[in-house]
């Protein structure tokens, strides 16, 4: 009974702040093959994915950060890249004004910039969004990937308790499908993204009222990697 009560003082504390940390095992098959660590505040998102290596999953250490203004607009997307030998910094500025981005590529010293469509995410920023906003009907988000310009349309499933390790949360769930305008792939960068930006890929998401992502799961065909909550801090 304490425990649940601090619990839900602490998702209301969040919701004032609109902050909160959380971490969680990705499964396949019933298989933890990596983790993954969320860091969300008003203003930026940072991600980590890291596993030591199997045979579901090369080993991997991944950083990702986006710094946003008030409507989750990115101003910059960094990520450092540690996968097998894979070694990497990839950085990009957006200038929502001119309508255009610049990404940079460390291992390849290449410079490639873009036009911008309005109201442009990159696809943790966009997480971040819909994460505090929680929409309430369907809607087309446009994201960056990897250079490439892409549609999210999500749709509002359901509304239901979520078993966690934390307890059992009244969440949201919401279906996200990927296009690409004029691709079917995004340009590989890092694991994480290239897992996700694909059209065959579906991506859902339950979150509790205070922001908080419960769980999450990624589908492509017959193959699916569920996110499981571990921990949450605030």
């Amino acid at each position: 009974m304490i425990r649940r009560l601090m619990l839900a003082l602490l998702l209301l504390f969040s919701i004032c702040l609109n902050a909160w940390e959380a971490t969680y095992h990705v499964k396949s098959l019933g298989i933890t093959v990596s983790r993954i660590s969320l860091n969300v505040t008003p203003r930026r998102i940072k991600v980590r994915a890291n596993n030591s290596g199997s045979a579901l999953a090369p080993a991997m250490n991944n950083t990702y950060v986006s710094y946003y203004n008030s409507g989750y607009l990115p101003s910059s997307f960094s990520r450092k890249v540690v996968q097998d030998s894979d070694r990497d910094s990839v950085y990009t500025t957006y200038n929502h004004n001119a309508g255009n981005a610049t990404l940079y590529r460390h291992s390849t010293r290449q410079i490639i910039q873009y036009s911008l469509p309005a109201n442009t995410r990159d696809l943790f920023s966009l997480l971040a969004y819909i994460s505090s906003n929680q929409p309430s009907r369907a809607t087309r988000y446009t994201v960056d990937g990897n250079g490439s310009i892409w549609d999210a349309d999500l749709e509002v499933v359901s509304r239901e308790q979520v078993r966690t390790k934390i307890g059992n949360l009244l969440c949201k769930e919401y279906r996200i499908s990927l296009s690409g305008r004029g691709i079917t792939k995004a340009p590989y960068v890092d694991m994480v993204t290239n897992n996700i930006l694909n059209r065959d890929t579906v991506l859902n998401l339950w979150i509790a009222d205070s922001g908080l992502i419960t769980m999450a799961r990624v589908r492509r065909g017959i193959t699916s990697m569920n996110w499981e909550l571990q921990e949450y801090r605030n």
